[in-house]
């Protein structure tokens, strides 16, 4: 048995590796900035794989482990955070809401402290930056013992309890949010304008244009997974299997996992390669190369079950959401992953697609942190779970953390 002492000595060797690489001339200031935060954040946390983690991260482009700490706090702070808009496309709250009894003391200080570093980092200052001072002023806002005065104000954060009992957090420096907010952008893999795509305000009118590659980012096989236990995928008992979608099925990891449930599959994919793959497999009942977009469901016959992971750019999850939600049968259910932005975009056509899954009594959930990075993107994702009849969703796994629209 390992004794403290011994967990001890091996945490300072990986923080001294960690040091040592950080120190050399070629590492980026914010990524050498980010190790110090994730010192002094966590002094006593004994991780070694995230040890590993972070040697990789300081090892690969310049900036890739302060954006991702970035990215990882900040979405702890407020879920708008969680992806490249959430916050742009949600202006009508500025400020962030901590209920108090959610999160403990010790916590809310981690954290508060987390985000006034990485402003000090992105303002240029984190060599000069007074932490004593700002840590005692948060530590009056959010410690009883300490003593709570209204209004604490620390270099970057404006921090008040209102009788809500909700900590209420106000950024002091726009022009800093402004810059976090492209790092987060560039962090996320935020889509490039389109030359002549028009985004419309219009649920039901698709953006018919394709996404860079087709938007392909595979589904890693634990996120296969997690859809598949989410989709309720069974035989029926007088033994014939449920019709199960995947529209855009790129490399058809949903449909390999489907069939392995026990299902009957079609796929729909435009790229011809990948067709011919999917082919290749002789796994599936149906594979039609198209566009999904361009098939009705009057050609295919309804479906038990329809399972995505469409592209994302400019609302196109929901448009192939919309599109996909045509082809379930009356009792069918529709699990897709989608971009987190769709929470909270204000735009007329996420407001819509809001209130449309409300009224079907559709959940989303969280999808665990970079779930797709070994895809190519550091994008979050969320699941969205929904039956054609409306009936409340309901799941048997332990992992679920639903969230209403």
């Amino acid at each position: 048995m390992r004794s403290a002492a011994t967990d001890q000595f091996g945490r300072k060797i990986w923080q001294l590796a960690i040091d040592k690489i950080a120190a050399r001339s070629n590492v980026d200031r914010t990524d050498r900035a980010a190790v110090r935060l994730m010192h002094d954040s966590v002094p006593d946390l004994n991780d070694p794989a995230q040890d590993v983690e972070t040697i990789r991260l300081l090892c690969e482009s310049p900036g890739t482990l302060f954006r991702r700490t970035l990215a990882r706090r900040l979405s702890v702070l407020d879920r708008r955070f969680r992806s490249y808009d959430g916050w742009r496309e949600n202006s009508a709250a500025k400020l962030v809401h901590i209920p108090s009894h959610e999160i403990s003391q010790q916590d809310i200080m981690r954290l508060l402290w987390d985000v006034e570093v990485i402003f000090a980092i992105m303002d240029g200052r984190e060599s000069e930056y007074d932490a004593n001072t700002s840590l005692a002023a948060l530590k009056k806002a959010v410690i009883p013992e300490v003593g709570f005065a209204n209004g604490i104000t620390a270099e970057y954060l404006d921090v008040t309890i209102p009788s809500t009992g909700e900590l209420s957090i106000k950024f002091r420096r726009e022009d800093l949010l402004e810059k976090i907010l492209d790092v987060l952008a560039d962090h996320y893999g935020a889509p490039a304008p389109e030359e002549g795509i028009k985004d419309t305000d219009n649920l039901y009118a698709p953006t018919r244009s394709h996404a860079k590659n087709l938007g392909f980012f595979p589904t890693p096989p634990d996120i296969a997974s997690t859809i598949i236990q989410h989709s309720s995928i069974f035989r029926r008992s007088q033994g014939d299997s449920l019709r199960v979608l995947e529209p855009s099925a790129g490399a058809g990891h949903l449909a390999r996992e489907a069939v392995q449930a026990g299902a009957m599959v079609d796929c729909v994919e435009l790229d011809a390669d990948r067709c011919a793959q999917l082919r290749a497999a002789g796994l599936y009942r149906m594979i039609r190369e198209s566009d999904f977009l361009d098939v009705n469901p009057e050609e295919t016959g309804l479906y038990d079950r329809v399972i995505m992971n469409p592209p994302f750019d400019h609302q196109r999850d929901i448009d192939h959401v919309m599109h996909a939600i045509r082809f379930l049968k009356p009792d069918g259910l529709l699990v897709s992953v989608m971009s987190p932005g769709t929470e909270y975009r204000s735009t007329q056509k996420a407001t819509a697609f809001r209130r449309y899954v409300a009224d079907l009594n559709g959940y989303w959930l969280d999808l665990p942190e970079e779930s797709f990075v070994l895809s190519g993107s550091y994008s979050n994702t969320i699941l969205l779970n929904l039956w054609r009849d409306g009936r409340a969703y309901f799941s048997n796994t332990k992992t679920a953390n639903f969230v209403r629209p």
